[in-house]
């Protein structure tokens, strides 16, 4: 399945990435989507698993070991082909239906993915119920378990933590972090969960810490203006809605 931008900047490199996610395989079944990614000339897939099995039941229709199994067999044929594979772990703080996660677990999780030559790992707050002492811990346990420059953070912002959170995962050596134009998505199967943290919400933040990204806000905030117009729903991101609101003030009277 060919996968939009998530807005991630790599390491000052200025760009747009695009990452094929193979079709989950059933039982018995070969890696379906692999031979239609390579058909398309792409240099990187996805794959996702998940710290919680009440979630990676609906989401990929198996158990988290399973999963493993058959990532394994695609990361195979994936390196053969000199492809670059991206690895996600999604609820990684916790899940509505399991409550909190064992940060162990997730760990766990990383370096298994890292055995499978994973190039990036992905941690993922799918229901954006992370704070930053939490997230902080978190990282530092992937981290014990792979190389931090491996790991990049991937936080919904359902409670308004997730610049919190992404600050307190900088500070510690993160320099990759996923995002979405407008604060736009969630998660079907979460009730009420928010999208991945606005790309303009995190382009604002890195400018004022002065990290270069590599995105001009100004031309974001048109493909997000255009964006939100086409789809018919209002930016998530505040920066969005205040910059959009005073580029359309009335101008001042003078006299």
């Amino acid at each position: 399945m060919l996968g939009a931008s998530d807005g991630r900047q790599r390491r000052g490199t200025v760009g747009a990435f695009f990452t094929v996610r193979p079709a989950s395989a059933r039982a018995g079944a070969q890696p379906q989507g692999l031979p239609g990614a390579r058909a398309t000339g792409a240099r990187e897939i996805a794959v996702f698993d998940a710290a919680s099995e009440t979630f990676s039941k609906p989401n990929i229709n198996c158990s988290i070991d399973q999963s493993l199994d058959r990532f394994a067999e695609i990361c195979i044929l994936a390196l053969d082909e000199g492809i670059r594979i991206r690895g996600y772990i999604s609820c990684v703080l916790g899940w509505s239906y399991e409550g909190e996660v064992d940060p162990g677990r997730v760990a766990e999780l990383a370096a298994r993915m890292t055995v499978m030559s994973c190039a990036e790992i992905s941690l993922g707050d799918t229901i954006g119920v992370d704070t930053p002492d939490k997230a902080r811990s978190l990282v530092k346990a992937c981290a014990y378990e792979t190389d931090i420059e491996r790991l990049s953070v991937h936080f919904h912002d359902t409670y308004g933590q997730a610049l919190a959170n992404i600050l307190a995962c900088i500070e510690i050596g993160v320099t990759t972090v996923d995002t979405a134009v407008g604060g736009l998505g969630g998660c079907p199967y979460a009730t009420g969960s928010a999208g991945n943290v606005a790309t303009e919400d995190v382009v604002y933040l890195l400018d004022g810490l002065g990290i270069e990204s590599g995105v001009s806000l100004e031309h974001l905030m048109g493909i997000t203006e255009w964006l939100c117009k086409r789809l018919g729903h209002p930016p998530a991101s505040r920066v969005t809605r205040a910059l959009l609101a005073w580029h359309k003030r009335p101008s001042a009277v003078s006299g």
